[in-house]
């Protein structure tokens, strides 16, 4: 029973070794990975079966304050073809009633000009880096 034990704790300690390890390294990678997925989820949004996709995008935007993947004319490009009210700086359902993405160029008092990509990497990018100490100093301490 002791080894059977042995053996489970070294398992998981390898595997919280693991963990941390493959978080720091792929920490470059994130923008790679973001980006594609991104795009595709932008071109999703606001579809018929993806209310999870307009959710994410909605909250995406607001909490980070920005707009598209890398900037606000991304949305030009989807099937949506217009800026999602949660690119507004103040939430109002009218805010960009009167924007056209392919017509507008000084508008950054009325929604988030900058791209969602850079600013959720940084944000990946420094949890990673956390999330792998953390694991390390279990995976240690165990």
């Amino acid at each position: 029973m002791l080894h059977v034990f042995a053996v489970l704790l070294g398992v998981i300690f390898i595997l919280e070794l693991a963990a941390g390890i493959a978080s720091y390294v792929l920490r470059n990678d994130v923008e790679e990975i973001i980006g594609e997925h991104a795009k595709i989820g932008m071109d999703n949004y606001n579809q018929t079966g993806a209310d999870g996709v307009t959710l994410a995008w909605d909250a995406l935007q607001t909490q980070f304050e920005c707009c598209g993947t890398n900037n606000y004319t991304d949305w030009s490009y989807t099937k949506f073809e217009k800026i999602p009210t949660s690119c507004c700086r103040v939430q109002s359902p009218t805010c960009t009633s009167d924007l056209d993405v392919k017509w507008f160029s000084a508008i950054s008092d009325v929604i988030y000009v900058d791209g969602c990509i850079n600013r959720l990497k940084e944000w990946v990018v420094s949890n990673a880096a956390i999330v792998g100490g953390v694991g390390c100093g279990v995976a240690i301490v165990q």
